[in-house]
């Protein structure tokens, strides 16, 4: 898979994940829904000894690398508005 996240469309930055199939052809793209989701009714990880997922703001000029332990490292970029952005996250 090769992933696109954030962008911008000419107006605003993008906060969209989306993933291109190379495992066959055509290659296809799909969109990605990578918001927080809560645990399953009765499945015990509603407590907060579990920290609870962050999607990254929508974003421009971003830089990702993977890493060889397979987390795929998201970094900086810019807001809507052009502002530098400090944060890092993975993506396991």
């Amino acid at each position: 898979f090769l992933l696109v996240l954030g962008g911008n469309d000419g107006q605003r930055a993008l906060g969209d994940v989306w993933a291109l199939d190379t495992s066959q052809k055509p290659y296809r793209w799909m969109r990605v829904d990578h918001g927080p989701r809560p645990p399953p009714s009765g499945s015990g990880l509603g407590d907060d000894s579990a920290p609870t997922p962050v999607e990254p703001s929508a974003r421009m000029y971003a830089s990702t690398a993977s890493r060889s332990d397979g987390l795929l490292l998201l970094c900086g970029g810019r807001d809507g508005n052009g502002k530098a952005l400090g944060e890092a996250y993975g993506l396991a």
